[in-house]
C-alpha cells in the first residue's frame, strides 16, 4: 500500500508539473518556442550520442584542446581549431606579435574579437567551467538566432517562411560550428535582430544590435555598413545616427585598447599578416577576391580582407 501511495503521489505531481509546463510553454513567443524545438531536435541527440560515445571514436587531428579547459570530456570536443583561440583569450588575456606578411609563426589572438571569450568569460565567474561556459553562450545565442530569423522572416516573407528559414539554417552544412565554442552563433543572432528592430524601427535596439556584432567578428563591420546604407537609402537619419555612433563607439574602445596595450590601434587587423591576408597591393587583392568569388571561392568574410591597406 505505502509504494501504491508514492507512485500515486509520484504520478500527480508529474502532471502537475507538466500542466505548469505546458501553460509556461503556452506564453511563450511562437519564434521562441520554434527556436526551442529546432535547437532540441537539432543539438540534444547530437550531445546525448557523444555523451554515451566519447572515448570509443579514435579522435582526429584538431581534438587536442589546452589542459586548462575544464568541463565534461564529452563537451571538450566542441572546443576545436580556432576555438582554442577563443579560450586562450578567456584565459590568458590578448597579446599581439607584429608579423611580416605570410609569417605564420607569429599568429597573435588579437585578430579574434572580444564578445564571445567576454561572454564566456563572465559566465565563469559564477563558477561555470570553462567548456560549459563557452557552451551556454553558444547554445542560448543558437536558439536566440533561430527566434529572430523567425521572426524577421514572418516580417517580410509570411508564416510558411518563417517556419522553414529556421529549418533551412540548422540543415546548412556550415551549421556545426553553431555548436562549437566560435562566435558564429552570437554573430547571427545579433545579426537578424538588429534587422528585425531596423524594419520594425526599433531604433535603439538596432542599433544595441549592431555595436555589439561589431565587436564579435569581422563581418559584424558587413552588418554596419548594410544598416548604415539602408538607412541612409530611407532617409532615415534617426535610425542612421545612432547606427554610426554606437558600432563606432564599441569598435573604438577596442581599437583604443590595443593602442594602450600593444601601440597599435588596428593590431587586430595587422595581425593578418602572420594568415598570409596582406603583402599584397589592393587592387591585386581585390582582383583576386573577384576571381575567385566567381569561381565560388570567398564569402563575404574575404572580401574584409580588401579593408587591408
Amino acid at each position: 500500500p505505502k509504494m501504491f501511495s508514492f507512485v500515486a503521489k509520484a504520478a500527480t505531481h508529474a502532471r502537475a508539473l507538466a500542466t505548469r509546463f505546458q501553460a509556461l510553454w503556452r506564453r511563450l513567443p511562437i519564434g521562441l518556442q520554434v527556436g526551442l524545438e529546432m535547437w532540441a531536435l537539432w543539438r540534444i541527440p547530437l550531445l546525448v550520442l557523444l555523451a554515451v560515445g566519447f572515448g570509443t571514436v579514435p579522435l582526429a587531428i584538431g581534438t587536442t584542446v589546452p589542459a586548462y579547459v575544464d568541463g565534461p570530456p564529452w563537451l571538450l570536443l566542441w572546443h576545436r581549431w580556432d576555438s582554442g583561440w577563443y579560450v586562450r583569450i578567456m584565459h590568458e588575456g590578448y597579446f599581439y606579435l607584429a608579423a611580416e606578411p605570410g609569417d605564420m609563426s607569429r599568429q597573435s589572438s588579437i585578430q579574434f574579437f572580444p564578445l564571445f571569450p567576454a561572454l564566456s568569460r563572465g559566465l565563469m565567474v559564477f563558477g561555470l567551467p570553462m567548456a560549459v561556459a563557452t557552451m551556454v553562450v553558444t547554445h542560448v545565442s543558437t536558439v536566440l538566432a533561430l527566434w529572430g530569423l523567425h521572426r524577421l522572416t514572418e516580417l517580410k516573407l509570411g508564416a510558411e517562411a518563417a517556419r522553414l528559414a529556421p529549418i533551412a539554417l540548422l540543415l546548412f552544412p556550415t551549421a556545426i560550428f553553431l555548436s562549437a565554442a566560435y562566435a558564429e552563433a552570437p554573430l547571427i543572432a545579433l545579426a537578424v535582430w538588429a534587422l528585425t528592430f531596423f524594419e520594425r524601427r526599433q531604433v535603439l535596439a538596432a542599433a544595441t544590435c549592431a555595436a555589439l556584432a561589431a565587436v564579435t567578428r569581422a563581418n559584424g563591420a558587413v552588418l554596419v555598413a548594410s544598416l548604415c546604407g539602408a538607412a541612409l537609402l530611407r532617409r532615415d537619419w534617426k535610425m542612421l545616427a545612432p547606427c554610426v555612433v554606437l558600432p563606432g563607439l564599441t569598435l573604438g574602445s577596442f581599437c583604443l585598447y590595443q593602442h594602450l596595450q600593444f601601440g597599435d590601434a588596428l593590431a587586430f587587423l595587422h595581425a593578418r599578416n602572420a594568415w598570409g591576408v596582406w603583402g599584397k597591393n589592393p587592387l591585386d587583392l581585390l582582383r583576386d577576391y573577384a576571381l575567385a568569388t566567381v569561381r565560388g571561392g570567398h564569402g563575404l568574410e574575404g572580401w574584409l580582407d580588401c579593408l587591408a591597406p
